[in-house]
């Protein structure tokens, strides 16, 4: 009984090894996927929530700014006001302009940004009813006046956005080089424990084989 007894211990400590090797190498994978998920997301995040409105503001820009021509050619060609056709084309930059928004306010957006967005449409809704007394009612100097300083909201607030992206860009790209780090350093620690405890079980496996003797023994010679 104490020789077979003696003889399963080193057995059990090599089955506890191998149990160890699986647990560590389990681990890793599912902390590793883990990382793998957050770079996924971290991916899917620059390129939705600020890629994507990055263009928006570009586009947004353009549309405003030929906008804004186009009116400034209606009454520069000293018509009263604009022709069907004009106001379509007016209408349809509009359409494109609250398009443009809606699109850009169903992305995630950060404290900074929700608030820049909405000085942006409301410094718009000014322009917009300058723009109507400018084409249909007086186009003044100081109509013209009001019609810069409201574009000058407008621009502060696309540059400010623009801004945004690219501080928040930054930072999402720093939090993936820093999760990828973590996994490369985690994938050498997986590793490192995996060869220490082959090794651990290599000599176990050789110290159970030299505790037996190699020559069998006559108890009846002793």
């Amino acid at each position: 009984m104490v020789k077979s007894a003696f003889a399963i211990k080193p057995k059990q400590k090599v089955a506890l090894v191998l149990l160890l090797m699986i647990t560590f190498l389990l681990g890793g994978i599912l902390i590793e996927r883990y990382y793998f998920q957050q770079v996924d997301r971290t991916s899917t995040a620059l390129y939705e929530d600020r890629l994507m409105p990055s263009t928006f503001v570009y586009q947004l820009t353009d549309r405003i700014h030929q906008r804004y021509r186009q009116a400034e050619n209606i009454v520069l060609s000293g018509q009263t006001q604009p022709t069907k056709t004009q106001q379509s084309i007016l209408e349809a930059y509009q359409q494109q302009m609250d398009s443009i928004i809606m699109a850009f306010e169903l992305t995630y957006l950060v404290k900074d940004e929700s608030a820049s967005l909405e000085r942006l449409k409301t410094a718009m809704a000014k322009y917009q009813q300058v723009e109507s007394q400018f084409l249909y009612h007086s186009a003044s100097s100081k109509t013209i006046q009001q019609l810069d300083r409201h574009l000058d909201d407008i621009r502060a607030e696309l540059l400010q956005l623009s801004s945004i992206q690219t501080t928040v860009g930054k930072e999402l790209l720093t939090s993936t080089e820093s999760t990828v780090a973590q996994a490369y350093a985690l994938s050498k620690l997986e590793i490192s424990i995996l060869i220490i405890c082959c090794l651990a079980a290599q000599v176990l496996v050789l110290s159970s084989k030299s505790v037996r003797s190699p020559i069998a023994q006559k108890p009846h010679l002793n």
